[in-house]
């Protein structure tokens, strides 16, 4: 589902708008109704499930066009899965800055990681390049890396991990 709106007499009001495809994936969203009019206000938006399908490992799927078309939302996204694979739940401000989108107030967990972004997640509409400043905090590594795809080499009562990276394309 996505958020509509629509302007009633004194205030913009957003609603769950069904869309599915097997091509596209599908949500369960039910989206908060903002204040007054004329008040710059960003749009909560809660997203009980969403389902993407699996990429194509071919290409980007995103333009750096859409940065211009998406509105300041509070994102709380409670399980997201791509294919068959979970993804966890995730939590975001985003914002558009200057030609870029910025994920603000990162946290995300996703299997055995959580994901807290210290200055976020910025996708450079100039460069088409996308950053990362954060950090990753983990439990048991023993428990961890399984999840991962790798052998228990390694065990501790926790772990942190502090970085910045980025990649060419979208997040």
């Amino acid at each position: 589902r996505r958020c509509g709106r629509s302007r009633t007499s004194s205030s913009w009001a957003a609603w769950p708008t069904a869309r599915s495809s097997p091509s596209t994936g599908s949500a369960r969203s039910r989206c908060i109704e903002r204040g007054p009019t004329g008040v710059a206000a960003p749009i909560d938006l809660v997203v009980e499930d969403l389902w993407l399908p699996p990429g194509s490992g071919r290409g980007d799927p995103l333009s750096v066009d859409v940065i211009a078309t998406i509105p300041d939302v509070n994102v709380v996204i409670e399980r997201m899965t791509v294919g068959e694979a979970d993804y966890g739940a995730w939590r975001f401000e985003m914002r558009q800055k200057n030609g870029d989108l910025w994920l603000r107030k990162l946290e995300g967990s996703l299997r055995g990681v959580e994901v807290v972004g210290g200055d976020g997640l910025v996708w450079r509409g100039a460069s088409n390049e996308t950053t990362f400043d954060g950090e990753l905090r983990m439990g048991n590594l023993a428990a961890v890396l399984p999840l991962w795809g790798y052998a228990p080499s390694v065990s501790r009562a926790r772990a942190r991990l502090w970085g910045a990276g980025g990649w060419p394309g979208s997040p």
